[in-house]
């Protein structure tokens, strides 16, 4: 031990408050430092100076004590203790925030009195007048109905009373519904392929028709994407938002991609500065719809490992005049270098549309059954995979017709039955004798 942890522990050896070990400790020390066992010594002889003899207490001094104050209370006078209790009343009475109270009080109970005499004088003013009137037939109620609503409403509402809303009539509704279910019945269920092409590819006999109609129906959206304004104006077939996309770009969404459904990814960061900076203006170019900037700027942020950049750049080309041919090879690309991730899903998922599109349907099966396990796309890819069955069941429905029109056309065609001699045209004559005249 030195000087230093000598002193905070000087006064607990004074008063022998240490333990065995630290005041056996704090001795050794004294014993080699005379600084310190000049100080203890000091310290020591300054203590048996002043202390003080215990003395006991007296014998009884407690009762003295007790009996003194009761004959002090016994000599004060009833007068005093009276005027002392009024004066801390008033004392407490002269504070503002009595006065504040009292003033409310007041104020409460006067304004109760008064309002409820006021209305019990408004009781004994109200006049009541019945008039007597005959009562009405059924059928004139049941015909001025409407009427009478509109009157009620005038007196309640004034001059600007709503309009009533009168239920349709009940036969008017039912033929509604009649025509309505008979038109149901007519169409023929649309699918998405349907939904898509507006109806054009129901009637398609091979890939090309149906491509043909995609591709028309792509352009007609398009062309009423840029009358759109651009607060609404859509990127991919969905509305562009900053929300959801790594990096604040939209959702990327196929052809086949449902409306207004997507997932939000999750964040991926940008290390360098200039893939970032690469990223958005190929995003600006992207929504700007000019795709072939928006690829050079995305390959150029791909360069430094941003797969999010990479898969956008596929899309453009696939948005682009190339289509899905070199896409699909880009989206393979990103979904093998970032296998695992949402990005690489993602890409995989955009390969799988591009293939159903250009009728692949073997190789998008395969990887909508790897995508159908992930979390992150299971739902996507489960409908892609109901669209692939609707394509492959429409190719088998015209590869049946067309092997059972090749066997009619080999049979001989039969003869056209003769039709029927015109009827003549009635005349005027006979206008007139039909009606009796």
């Amino acid at each position: 031990m030195d000087c230093e942890k000598f002193e905070p522990l000087l006064i607990d050896e004074l008063y022998d408050e240490l333990d065995e070990v630290t005041s056996a400790a704090v001795k050794r020390h004294v014993s080699g430092c005379s600084r310190c066992a000049s100080i203890l010594n000091g310290m020591r002889a300054t203590r048996r100076a002043v202390v003080l003899p215990v003395v006991e207490v007296p014998a009884g001094l407690e009762d003295r004590i007790l009996s003194a104050v009761k004959e002090a209370q016994k000599v004060t006078p009833i007068q005093s203790r009276t005027s002392r209790i009024i004066s801390l009343a008033g004392s407490w009475a002269m504070r503002p925030q009595t006065a504040m109270a009292a003033v409310f009080l007041l104020m409460i109970g006067t304004s109760a009195f008064v309002i409820r005499s006021r209305h019990a004088a408004d009781r004994g003013q109200a006049v009541s007048v019945t008039e007597q009137g005959a009562p009405a037939a059924a059928a004139p109620a049941a015909a001025d109905h409407d009427s009478l609503d509109s009157k009620a409403a005038a007196a309640a509402h004034g001059p600007n009373a709503p309009t009533p809303v009168t239920s349709p009539p009940v036969a008017a509704t039912a033929s509604a519904a009649q025509a309505l279910a008979l038109a149901l019945a007519e169409e023929p269920a649309a699918g998405p392929i349907d939904s898509l092409t507006k109806g054009k590819g129901r009637g398609a006999k091979d890939d090309e028709s149906l491509a043909s109609a995609l591709a028309e129906s792509a352009d007609k959206a398009d062309s009423e994407e840029k009358k759109a304004p651009a607060a609404t104006r859509r990127v991919g077939g969905d509305v562009a938002s900053n929300a959801g996309a790594p990096g604040g770009a939209p959702m990327p969404q196929g052809d086949f991609a449902p409306r207004g459904q997507s997932l939000a990814p999750p964040p991926a960061a940008k290390s360098a500065p200039e893939a970032q900076d690469g990223f958005s203006a190929g995003m600006a170019a992207y929504r700007a719809r000019n795709f072939t900037e928006a690829t050079r700027q995305f390959d150029q942020a791909a360069r430094g490992g941003d797969q999010n950049a990479a898969l956008w750049a596929a899309k453009s080309v696939k948005d682009g005049n190339g289509g899905c041919g070199p896409a699909t090879a880009r989206f393979d690309a990103v979904a093998q270098k970032a296998g695992g991730s949402w990005t690489g899903h993602e890409a995989q998922l955009e390969s799988a549309r591009c293939q159903i599109a250009t009728g692949h349907l073997e190789a998008a099966r395969e990887k909508l059954n790897r995508l159908a396990s992930v979390a992150s796309h299971a739902s996507q890819a489960q409908q892609a995979l109901n669209e692939l069955n609707q394509v492959a069941s429409r190719r088998e429905a015209e590869r049946s017709k067309s092997g059972a029109g090749g066997a009619a056309a080999a049979r001989p065609a039969a003869p056209a039955p003769a039709r029927a001699p015109a009827k003549p045209a009635a005349t005027a004559l006979d206008s007139a004798k039909e009606s009796g005249f």
